[in-house]
């Protein structure tokens, strides 16, 4: 989206909508964009909020200043970063992580549990998150076929949580 075209959407919440106070930038990846610096001026210019839903790529090499910007942004408040087990050991990415929560931003780690996590994953994961002092938001996904046969994953459905059952109050014990 330009940076025009979001500062008019902008424009138009703040006229229509009673206490519109920020938005969320997701995707697709919402630091990707060239012009992301701008639309986050576009949100100073207005004194909105922005919440920001992201793999964390950018934060964590700073490409185009991502991660100084967002440090930098008084609009920015909260960072839900899609966490990943190739994570836990990358001590850049986990010192992102607190540089953000030092500079006063809310981060949440969002972890997609496959349907076949280990028990042992379970416990990396949420033992890493605690020692960050930091939210988990979660999801237990499952694989399923796509009319082309391949892979995708879509999240579990009610009546798919027996087959889970064991992995869920566990996790649910150990969290």
């Amino acid at each position: 989206m330009s940076t025009h075209e979001f500062g008019r959407i902008l424009d138009l919440f703040q006229q229509t909508i009673l206490n519109f106070s920020g938005v969320t930038l997701l995707g697709g990846e919402p630091t990707l964009p060239k012009n992301f610096s701008d639309l986050l001026h576009e949100l100073e210019k207005r004194k909105l909020f922005a919440s920001i839903y992201t793999n964390g790529i950018k934060i964590r090499n700073n490409t185009d200043n991502v991660f100084d910007r967002i440090i930098k942004s008084p609009s920015i408040d909260q960072i839900v970063i899609h966490f990943q087990i190739s994570h836990i050991r990358d001590s850049v990415y986990l010192q992102r992580m607190k540089d953000l929560k030092k500079n006063k931003k809310v981060v949440i780690a969002r972890y997609d549990f496959p349907w076949a996590t280990r028990k042992k994953e379970i416990d990396i994961i949420l033992k890493k998150i605690a020692l960050l002092k930091i939210p988990l938001s979660w999801s237990f996904t499952h694989p399923y076929d796509l009319i082309d046969n391949t892979k995708s994953c879509d999240y579990i459905r009610q009546s798919e949580f027996g087959i889970l059952s064991d992995k869920l109050h566990y996790f649910f014990e150990k969290a």
